[in-house]
């Protein structure tokens, strides 16, 4: 009920003002109506400067309703009516045309105003032309000032009104500070500093003149300094309010001049002018003596100095102000690594040393240990330049300590470029695998600061940068870890060099994170083959799959590499025969051999074979034969392998009882041997023994089922025997007899039904 009346009553309000504005409305225009009829006459003018009054302020109404277009109007109407006023105004008195000069200037003023509000900054400027020059004000002038800096206009035109400004006798204090932060911040339009006071100079000189005591001035004055960046300017009007102090700076104002001073010094430090900040620093602390200052802000006041002097050669000044600054706050680590420096520069060893025992002191306390160590690092580097092995070798030592509660990938660097000098290009033994554990050790550092996200202070391409960094390390010590048969040692370094490459997120380094998962599978494969204890097989065997998978998404992303696809294959089978069930496994073979025709399924059997899966290693080994059938030419067939692979099949079968199989991959043997024309001439070397051993095997098993007499497998034994002859036939001559002549005195009977029946021996 409350806020219904409130809406009724505010309502009621703004009702009762529209009624009023109709009836302003209607009074001003019969006002109007009579001036027309009083305009020749003296009467008319007190009434029209009531009627331009009344207009002023009913666009003054309009524009707290924030309804521009309406107040403009109103504004129209009074300049429309000061023109026509003052034409018939010949015969009126100084003092109402003053007044009507006045009401002309206010109107303009208030229209140019809301045209800038608006945007319309060019009908702004143009409606200030409607004043004359010797009626412009100083709140106009600033106007006008602001105008012309938006809208660039030459800088001719912006020096007038400065110095017009400058001239106007009602131009106060706050004015005078707004010109400078306009100045300021249109500064850069006006070119360099020489340039800027060429134009402008001579208005802000009289400026100064007149408010040369105004501490608030001045201030505004030394902020523009800064920003047209006339130093040696801005550290004169900051020594006469310094200087002046106890008159001008209040201590509010005193504190913002220190903190100006120390922002400013900064800047000209980090831009490289180290004599400008080294002056602007001790400005900032000659204001020690009018606002409080805590000792480590003193103790940094100090070791900033230091820090100029350093750059500028100064070296004795620079140990100077370190120590002043160690004295003040002993936890200034910046003092103990700049006096450790200077010392050092300056070839005072046995003074640098102390300085850097100093600086490992952790009792000093200080900004934390990324701190410290960032600055141990400095140091060694420092002294490896100087060539002082000492002195570097005893920050080493102090660096290595605080790199367990560091979190600064730059600090990573250091150490592993400094580890890397201090191994040599051709370091060997045990010291070297210590060194390079010691690597491998930063190395996982760094990568477990990337993955837990400690390196938000590092925008992207920082980030980016640093890892394709240690990445490139870490390829080229897993390179070196092949070179010295460290297989192990060198899976690690590719298992970092790929995490470091995956998180750099470039395209360009497809390759290598793919060549990085290869290696590191292969190393987890070399770690499991080392290993004795099944148990400790089963980690390296989950990486190595890991490293496999990640391989196979990144190789759709390269241009199609078989050698690869192949090596992926058989890695990711191996390590399936360690991991996976039979079943599994049978359907793993199934799909490469859809998708991978030409894979080495001899390979793939031996693999079966040697983690106990002797029927998946079967179906590789049919698999591989039936891929030598194919081969239309013996010169290409690579018999010793597929020899072997026989034999491979045949005793897995065997030892399966798989009589059928046995029986079927002789006589293909056999086949052959015969299409292909295999003999002694054309054999490779070891196929003599593989012959031999396949038909001894087909002899032995042939016999064996012979003896089943009535068995449905003793036609089978007989059929094996006969093959056994026929593979004799392929061995040499003198090795053929002996066999044959064996194989007569054992079982004539076979022989007798096989293809040496009704042959005379000799």
């Amino acid at each position: 009920e409350e806020e219904e009346e409130a809406a009724t009553t505010a309502q009621a309000h703004e009702e009762e003002e529209e009624s009023r504005a109709r009836e302003v409305v209607a009074w001003v225009k019969d006002m109007l109506s009579l001036l027309s009829a009083l305009k020749a006459k003296r009467e008319a003018q007190p009434l029209a400067l009531t009627a331009t009054r009344i207009l002023h302020n009913a666009s003054l109404h309009h524009l707290k309703k924030k309804d521009f277009e309406a107040a403009k109007d109103w504004l129209r109407r009074v300049l429309e009516l000061v023109e026509d006023m003052k034409s018939s105004a010949a015969s009126a008195t100084a003092e109402i045309k003053s007044k009507w000069a006045e009401q002309e200037t206010a109107a303009v003023y208030l229209l140019a105003w809301i045209l800038k509000e608006q945007g319309d900054l060019g009908a702004a400027l143009n409606s200030l032309d409607l004043v004359a020059q010797e009626h412009f004000t100083a709140a106009g002038l600033q106007l006008k000032l602001e105008l012309l800096l938006h809208t660039k206009h030459p800088a001719a035109a912006v020096r007038a009104a400065v110095e017009a400004l400058a001239e106007a006798l009602d131009c106060t204090l706050p004015i005078a500070v707004g010109v400078l932060h306009l100045l300021k911040e249109h500064c850069a339009q006006l070119g360099s500093a020489t340039s800027f006071f060429e134009e402008v100079g001579s208005g802000i000189q009289r400026l100064q003149d007149r408010f040369k005591t105004q501490a608030q001035f001045l201030m505004a004055q030394l902020d523009l300094l800064f920003a047209v960046q006339d130093v040696a300017q801005a550290c004169q009007t900051a020594r006469k309010l310094i200087e002046g102090a106890a008159q001008l700076l209040d201590p509010d104002t005193a504190k913002r001049l220190h903190s100006m001073l120390w922002k400013q010094a900064e800047k000209e430090f980090q831009a490289g002018q180290h004599q400008n900040a080294l002056q602007l620093y001790q400005l900032s602390g000659s204001l020690s003596t009018q606002i409080e200052l805590s000792k480590d802000t003193l103790s940094k006041l100090k070791s900033n100095q230091a820090w100029c002097s350093l750059n500028l050669g100064d070296l004795e000044k620079c140990g100077q102000l370190c120590e002043e600054s160690a004295l003040l706050d002993r936890s200034n680590l910046r003092a103990h690594y700049l006096l450790f420096r200077s010392r050092l520069k300056a070839g005072h060893q046995e003074q640098a040393a102390a300085a850097l025992r100093a600086l490992c002191n952790e009792e000093v306390g200080g900004d934390g240990a990324g701190h410290r160590a960032g600055l141990l690092c400095l140091a060694v580097q420092d002294t490896m330049a100087c060539q002082s092995q000492k002195t570097a070798v005893a920050a080493l030592e102090s660096l290595s300590k605080e790199v367990t509660s560091s979190d600064d990938l730059l600090i990573m660097r250091c150490l592993i470029r400094l580890k890397l000098m201090t191994m040599g290009a051709d370091g060997s033994g045990g010291e070297s695998r210590a060194s390079l554990t010691d690597v491998l050790g930063y190395l996982r550092s760094a990568v477990d600061m990337v993955d837990k996200g400690k390196q938000s202070k590092y925008s992207l391409e920082e980030l980016r940068t640093n890892c394709t960094w240690f990445a490139k390390v870490a390829w080229n010590m897993a390179v070196r870890c092949c070179r010295e048969t460290m297989l192990i040692m060198s899976g690690h370094f590719f298992d970092c060099a790929f995490k470091m490459d995956t998180c750099a997120a470039s395209e360009d380094n497809v390759s290598r994170r793919k060549m990085c998962c290869l290696m590191a599978a292969l190393s987890c494969l070399t770690q499991v083959d080392n290993s004795g204890a099944k148990e400790e097989q089963t980690a390296p065997l989950k990486r190595a799959a890991t490293h496999v998978q990640t391989c196979k998404s990144l190789m759709l992303r390269c241009d199609r590499d078989p050698k690869a696809e192949h090596l992926i294959a058989l890695m990711g089978f191996r390590i399936q025969c360690s991991l996976g069930s039979t079943e599994d496994l049978h359907k793993l073979l199934e799909s490469m051999c859809a998708e991978q025709p030409d894979l080495p399924f001899e390979a793939l059997a031996a693999f079966a074979l040697e983690a106990g899966h002797p029927r998946v290693a079967l179906v590789a080994l049919k698999k591989f034969v039936a891929v030598c059938q194919a081969q239309k030419h013996s010169s290409p067939l690579p018999w010793a392998v597929l020899l072997v692979s026989f034999r491979r099949l045949l005793t897995t079968a065997s030892a399966l009882e798989d009589v059928a199989t046995v029986h079927e991959y002789i006589a293909k043997a056999a086949s052959l041997m015969t299409e292909r024309k295999l003999n002694v001439q054309n054999a490779p070397v070891g196929a003599e023994q593989e012959i031999a051993w396949l038909v001894t095997f087909a002899w032995n098993r042939g016999v064996d089922l012979a003896d089943h007499t009535g068995s449905a497998l003793q036609p089978t034994g007989a059929e094996l025997c006969n093959l056994a002859f026929r593979l004799a036939k392929q061995l040499p001559e003198s090795t053929r007899h002996t066999y044959e002549c064996k194989m007569l005195q054992l079982m004539p009977e076979l022989a007798r039904e096989s293809d040496l029946g009704g042959q005379e021996l000799v």
